[in-house]
């Protein structure tokens, strides 16, 4: 059975602020979206800011309910649960935040920050032995339990993070850009940490991100979104052959930081359109280098064009 699930789903918001106040009009931010996520599996989303990737979190997390389709944890529809069933499924979906500096409340210690969730979901028992345990796993020292946030570097408080993640033993763990505000030399630790701690605790990842670069050697499997939809998913492996890629996913995978000489970023152009109005067809085709007439016509469906490799574009593939 798949641990998460989304079926078809789609997230509207009404629009009132500014000149469109009272006009109707609605933000699509995300368009009939279907994602499955195994257990022990670490599946990637990536996509440039404002494509939906975090509207698409907090759905997962059941923090917002979807305008259409369902979202399933371990079989069972999250919209369909009662607030209190909600409440315990909680305890097995965890979310380690893109900010540290902002995620942590600074007028709490380190201790304080880690007991929340046992205190929350009176799981007291043990509580100070857990502390100690889980600050120890994420490579901090118990005695910094009395710090406050302030007085930790960037990374430290990611691992703070992570550690209150891991309180009460989730099995799925999604993770908002956990690297992106931190400086490069300490993204590599972070990241490093996130693999050990998936061994370690049996864990399952959702990893968002914008840089193809950051979860390769993390992720089992990568879904690519642009403007609300899904546009490619795939084994992390395919990236390496470069064969039958989506042109966006090329211009993702293209534009990441390298050291190789004469890797150049490929000739894409523009912003991504508003989702207040998507482009008809395909929603790439604006920015495409090798757009048909027909992709301005007809959107394209995800068919499958090598083994667990489905690619929503009216090129052949190039396999």
């Amino acid at each position: 059975m798949p641990l998460l699930r989304l079926e078809n789903v789609s997230k509207d918001y009404n629009v009132n602020q500014g000149f469109m106040a009272g006009r109707g009009i609605r933000l699509s931010a995300l368009a009939g979206v279907s994602l499955t996520l195994t257990p022990g599996q670490t599946l990637a989303l990536v996509g440039e800011s404002g494509c939906g990737k975090s509207t698409l979190s907090r759905l997962a997390l059941a923090l917002e309910r979807p305008s259409a389709g369902r979202v399933f944890f371990s079989g069972q529809d999250l919209n369909a649960l009662s607030p209190r069933r909600l409440r315990a499924l909680r305890t097995q979906m965890q979310i380690v935040f893109q900010d540290p500096a902002t995620s942590l409340n600074p007028k709490m210690t380190v201790r304080e920050i880690l007991s929340e969730p046992f205190i929350i979901h009176n799981r007291k028992e043990n509580m100070e032995e857990e502390i100690i345990f889980l600050l120890r796993a994420v490579g901090m020292a118990p005695e910094q339990a009395r710090l406050y946030p302030h007085q930790f570097s960037g990374g430290q408080r990611q691992r703070i993070g992570i550690a209150r993640a891991l309180a009460l033993r989730p099995s799925l763990l999604l993770a908002d850009e956990p690297v992106s505000a931190l400086d490069v030399s300490v993204q590599a630790q972070v990241l490093n940490l996130l693999l050990t701690l998936k061994e370690q605790f049996g864990l399952t990842y959702l990893l968002i991100a914008h840089d193809l670069s950051v979860v390769t050697h993390l992720a089992d499997r990568l879904a690519i979104m642009y403007l609300g939809k899904i546009v490619e998913t795939m084994p992390a492996a395919a990236l390496e052959s470069f064969a039958g890629l989506h042109p966006y996913t090329q211009a993702l995978w293209r534009s990441a930081p390298s050291l190789t000489p004469g890797r150049k970023p490929p000739p894409l152009t523009g912003e991504m359109p508003s989702p207040l109005a998507p482009p008809s067809g395909c929603r790439f085709h604006p920015r495409c280098p090798e757009a048909l007439s027909l992709c301005a016509r007809e959107e394209p469906a995800l068919q499958e064009i090598g083994p667990g490799h489905f690619r929503a574009c009216h090129l052949e593939a190039r396999l």
